[in-house]
């Protein structure tokens, strides 16, 4: 982990899906590189959780800045993903590799929430149900409300 962020700039841990977990990806090092936020993002197969994580990176890395609600066009084909600040409570049970590197929770995270085909987000009238699950509201802190007792339920199990 640490030669990734040395040598660019981010580290990309992968937690795999559960039985009641979706999976996601998230960094570890844009903060103390690019001085923006760190970034996770559920339910998408290894090599798109991925890219799209390093994507971000990247618009970090040149100068861009990472904002919560803005709209992020082409990292995903044909859809815009928008960034939703993670409330700290999320920390402890999903993001352990950067609670290590930063030893403490003094770092600021985004959540990059994508929509469906038409441009629907999850939080819409007309998002997929069978879909729903796999991105809690990190935004929200009550397990209940992000729709994270599931994934609590299956990390503590």
């Amino acid at each position: 982990m640490l030669s990734d962020i040395a040598e660019h700039g981010l580290h990309v841990p992968h937690i795999l899906p559960q039985d009641n977990t979706p999976g996601w990806h998230f960094s570890v090092g844009i903060y103390a590189t690019y001085r923006q936020p760190e970034v996770i993002v559920f339910g998408l197969a290894e090599p798109v959780g991925h890219f799209l994580v390093n994507e971000l990176a990247s618009l970090a890395r040149d100068g861009a800045t990472l904002a919560p609600d803005a709209l992020y066009p082409d990292l995903l084909e044909g859809v815009s993903c928008t960034l939703k600040p993670v409330a700290q409570v999320w920390y402890e049970p999903l993001l352990g590799y950067a609670r290590w590197y930063y030893r403490d929770d003094s770092f600021p995270v985004l959540q990059c929430v994508w929509p469906d085909h038409s441009q629907v987000f999850p939080w819409e009238p007309g998002f997929p149900e069978q879909w729903r699950r796999t991105q809690p509201f990190l935004w929200l802190e009550t397990p209940q409300e992000a729709g994270m007792q599931e994934i609590l339920d299956t990390l503590d199990g």
